[in-house]
């Protein structure tokens, strides 16, 4: 019998064609599978922050990535919780990516303050949060911040105002008399 290298060669291919087409299958399937994640509440990991509870942050920004979500909001919260964990400089190039967008701007700068204040970058924080009780009286964090960056350059008047207007802020918050003590 002839040898027909054209026949082996054309059964090879038949044979590759069958394999790919199945493995693209499998592959599909598997990737129909896969269900993306409900995007997560903000709200919720904006509070687990604020209360400290980083590992439910994480757990909750790890779930934000799954479910492929993204915006200024979730960045300025990733920022935020680099800030909690005193990831400082992490924190301060996230939050300097966003102090220019309208919707987070004032807390981005507030955040960036913070971060300024831990790094002993006083200038950059007096700047910083100088803009962000600017934009939003409301911030106490960042007058408390601004307070502490006038003690360290010892300017105690602007400090004392500084403390006085994170208090009408926020009453009684414990941060703010805690430094407010300190810088008397």
């Amino acid at each position: 019998m002839m040898n027909r290298p054209h026949i082996k060669l054309g059964l090879i291919a038949a044979c590759l064609a069958m394999a790919s087409h199945s493995g693209a299958e499998a592959k599909k399937k598997k990737e129909a599978q896969v269900e993306q994640a409900a995007p997560i509440d903000l709200a919720a990991l904006d509070e687990a922050i604020r209360a400290d509870r980083l590992v439910q942050a994480k757990t909750l920004i790890e779930q934000s990535q799954l479910a492929r979500q993204s915006g200024p909001m979730l960045d300025l919260l990733k920022a935020e919780y680099d800030l909690a964990r005193g990831q400082n400089d992490v924190a301060l190039a996230g939050f300097r990516l966003l102090v220019a967008d309208a919707g987070v701007g004032a807390r981005a700068q507030q955040g960036a303050g913070i971060a300024s204040v831990r790094i002993n970058r006083i200038d950059d924080a007096m700047g910083y949060l100088t803009a962000a009780t600017k934009a939003d009286g409301s911030l106490w964090r960042a007058w408390s911040a601004l307070g502490v960056a006038y003690d360290v350059k010892r300017n105690w008047p602007a400090a004392e105002a500084a403390y006085a207007s994170g208090l009408a802020a926020r009453p009684n918050a414990g941060e703010i008399l805690a430094n407010r003590g300190y810088s008397r």
